[in-house]
């Protein structure tokens, strides 16, 4: 009964949701995409795929995050095994309009709303070896249509929670979908325990890919000559993917960094925000990057916005220290490790913490900083202008720390030629 009960949940939240994007995409342009961009959808796939007759590894991600997650499996796949062809797919339009045209994939697509009919259609249309879902994309049809067509189905960067359904005792129809996954690769031994506990024995941990993805782009970094420029051998505060409550922190400490440049990367660039901060920090002498563009002598300005996007993990090469955006939000922290890998301390935000493994392991190693309010800003900056051999030492340890937690990618190809499937 509780099954029972638990399948008929996730189909009316199926339905509902559905129904709910529907009514959304009246007004909501990223609810229209995701609308228009499934409108045709299997007849496109099974076109665009039928002259191809290699077999077919599937990745699914939810967004841009879980792509980031998937991606260095996924160029490692390329390079070593060309006689595949990789298709990758996105539930939000967030991850497919962004990455659309990667070069990584040799098919891109929306994935067709879960039911009977499109995973039948979708898994049929395809001559997929083996599949990989990442972190906490599950979908009850595509993966009971894999197991019907013995496909091997993998779930990876898998990080579960202790308030996850999964692990509930009314969890039962969400627990036997996790039981679909040929085995499942754990961000951590928390996740890994969580699944031991309740039953699960084709677990292990890998931990999370990104670490390797983060790692392998510092050691390909370009030079950003302009940012170079500007910077002047200073120290350098970065706000990565920054919104208004990272700004007022700062701004309310603009006092104690006169020697430093800052840098700001808001994660929206509309023309409003990109005022808006200008405004707010006028008076201690900013410009724009495309003003620096213009005109060198902006060099001379203590404070760089970026207004545009694609730099930010390349401008981290030139951080002393950098300050995270969406931990005091809803919607959750931005990529910390980006800035991490180039040795430096991480500051962020309260919120949501829990939901990013990556920062909770980054207080305990003793590199990333929860900043509450100003007040705390303060008194790291003051510390570490007055001690700057233990800011040297936070960033050593910081690169550190990503080293330490590479080799998801290595675990889980091992894995895959252990059980003959590569």
């Amino acid at each position: 009964m509780i099954r029972l009960l638990g399948y008929i949940s996730y189909h009316i939240g199926l339905t509902g949701y559905k129904w709910l994007v529907y009514l959304a995409a009246l007004w909501n342009p990223k609810a229209k995409l995701f609308i228009s961009g499934r409108k045709g959808l299997i007849k496109k796939i099974t076109q665009q795929t039928a002259a191809d007759a290699r077999y077919k590894i599937w990745f699914h991600c939810a967004s841009l995050g879980e792509f980031e997650q998937a991606r260095p499996i996924i160029e490692r796949m390329k390079r070593e095994y060309p006689q595949y062809a990789i298709v990758v797919t996105f539930f939000s339009p967030s991850g497919y309009e962004v990455r659309k045209n990667y070069q990584g994939a040799d098919y891109i697509f929306y994935l067709p709303l879960d039911s009977a009919s499109n995973a039948l259609l979708f898994v049929s249309a395809l001559k997929i070896k083996f599949a990989f879902f990442v972190k906490y994309e599950i979908w009850y049809h595509y993966l009971k249509t894999l197991n019907d067509f013995s496909i091997p189905v993998f779930l990876i960067s898998a990080n579960i929670r202790p308030d996850h359904v999964y692990v509930k005792w009314y969890g039962v129809f969400f627990r036997e979908m996790l039981h679909s996954f040929n085995h499942i690769f754990s961000q951590n031994e928390t996740s890994n325990s969580l699944l031991l506990q309740n039953g699960f024995n084709n677990v292990s941990v890998s931990k999370d890919t990104r670490f390797d993805r983060v790692f392998e782009n510092s050691k390909q970094v370009r030079e950003l000559s302009l940012i170079q420029q500007f910077v002047q051998n200073k120290k350098v505060l970065i706000l990565g993917s920054s919104y208004i409550q990272e700004e007022m922190v700062v701004e309310a400490c603009v006092k104690y960094l006169k020697d430093w440049k800052i840098i700001i990367a808001p994660h929206h660039i509309q023309t409003s925000r990109i005022t808006d901060i200008y405004s707010r920090f006028e008076t201690y002498g900013v410009t724009t990057f495309s003003a620096l563009s213009n005109d060198l002598t902006n060099t001379q300005k203590n404070i760089l916005v970026i207004d545009n996007i694609g730099m930010l993990s390349s401008i981290y090469q030139y951080g002393t220290v950098a300050f995270i955006g969406g931990g005091y939000g809803k919607n959750g922290l931005h990529n910390t490790l980006e800035a991490a890998v180039f040795g430096m301390p991480v500051l962020f935000g309260p919120n949501n913490l829990k939901k990013f493994p990556e920062s909770l392991d980054m207080l305990v190693a003793g590199v990333g900083f929860v900043i509450k309010e100003a007040t705390q800003f303060a008194k790291h900056i003051n510390t570490w202008n007055q001690h700057p051999e233990q800011l040297k030492q936070i960033g050593d340890k910081a690169k550190q720390f990503i080293v330490s937690q590479t080799g998801a990618s290595q675990h889980i190809f091992d894995y895959l030629q252990f059980v003959k499937l590569l």
